[in-house]
């Protein structure tokens, strides 16, 4: 099944360094049911907060998700109030 337009996705050149400058990542939980993601999010100490991924929807559909994971992550954290 090809759902490459519905994910939002990040690309770098290299390695990218996140230990300890990342307390928490909004992903997909087709992302975070992978084991290989879950040990380096658990061995990061990074909080996940996966979000249900649809097939075939397209990243803006995923925007308010998004921002209610966000925001109440920002809320429990004591960031926000």
């Amino acid at each position: 099944m090809d759902n490459r337009v519905s994910g939002i996705e990040l690309q770098f050149e290299g390695p990218l360094a996140i230990d300890g400058a990342i307390e928490a990542i909004i992903l997909p939980d087709t992302l975070y049911c992978s084991p290989f993601i879950q040990s380096k999010l658990t061995r990061s100490k990074i909080e996940a907060l996966p979000y249900p991924q649809i097939d075939r929807q397209r990243p803006s559909e995923y925007v308010t998700k998004i921002f209610d994971l966000c925001f109440e992550y920002y809320r429990r954290s004591g960031l926000m109030k």
